[in-house]
């Protein structure tokens, strides 16, 4: 299994919509369409109340190959296109995948 977090830094002009994108596109079609499961959405907390916020998006997925081809060439590939379309530069993301040690 392998844990799949994905970082948002986001402006502050545009927190409600990225929050409302994420809960209701993102994760849902990660979950319907990418196979993946136990979503879990964090506000990284800082002592900085001006500057961007942080997020993080985890999900689990049954292993690397198919995380990465969701993330980096299908479906969250497409979401995060549309996303910097509508955001533009407003947010900006990183991927990491980490392999679940039990």
């Amino acid at each position: 299994m392998v844990l799949v977090n994905t970082t948002f830094a986001v402006s502050p002009s545009a927190d409600c919509d990225f929050r409302e994108w994420v809960k209701s596109t993102f994760i849902q079609n990660a979950i319907s369409g990418g196979g993946f499961t136990a979503p879990l959405f964090s506000r990284i907390m800082t002592d900085e109340p001006d500057c961007a916020a942080s997020y993080a998006v985890q999900f689990i997925g049954s292993g690397i190959e198919k995380s990465k081809q969701w993330m980096e060439s299908g479906d969250g590939s497409r979401l995060l296109r549309q996303l910097r379309h509508s955001l533009r530069d407003n947010v900006l993301w990183f991927s990491t995948y980490m392999e679940i040690i039990e």
